[in-house]
């Protein structure tokens, strides 16, 4: 579990859970059965605890990054979401048969609107933790004083 929880490999198998679940056979499968979806959503939770747990600090988990290296690491991560964005937007014909074989949706949208629409949130509103972790990143990177200990207030009485 240690190893899985270097900054490296939990990146990786955080990023590879996400591109993973979106490959169109496995996110069919999600769909029609239900244990398939729920390990779906372990996997997302677990390695988004390995992931997260490398940019902020959780206790006795503390990150082996520096803040440029946390920033890095945020940014890379986001990247990646986005290119499965952009890829759901620009692909001309939907991706995903579950959703294709749908007789109705909502406001009577197209598989291909619904699929853009989808990654379009996957795109913006899903890049704001991102954002957060990052610009809480450049802040604390370029902060001029450095971390300091908080020392305990004095119990003297002064008269």
């Amino acid at each position: 579990m240690r190893a899985l929880s270097q900054p490296i490999p939990a990146w990786l198998l955080f990023n590879l859970t996400i591109v993973g679940w979106h490959i169109p056979g496995a996110y069919d499968a999600t769909l029609r059965y239900g244990l398939v979806h729920d390990l779906e959503h372990v996997m997302f939770f677990f390695t988004g605890l390995l992931f997260w747990a490398r940019v902020v600090d959780p206790g006795p988990l503390r990150p082996r990054l520096a803040w440029p290296q946390r920033i890095a690491y945020v940014i890379g991560a986001m990247i990646v979401g986005w290119v499965i964005a952009i890829t759901l937007v620009l692909v001309p014909h939907p991706v995903y048969g579950f959703y294709a074989a749908l007789a109705h949706r909502p406001g009577g949208i197209s598989a291909l609107t619904d699929q853009q629409i989808a990654a379009g949130i996957m795109w913006v509103p899903g890049s704001v933790a991102y954002t957060v972790a990052m610009m809480t990143g450049v802040y604390r990177w370029l902060d001029p004083e450095p971390e300091r200990t908080v020392r305990p207030p004095s119990t003297a009485l002064t008269t």
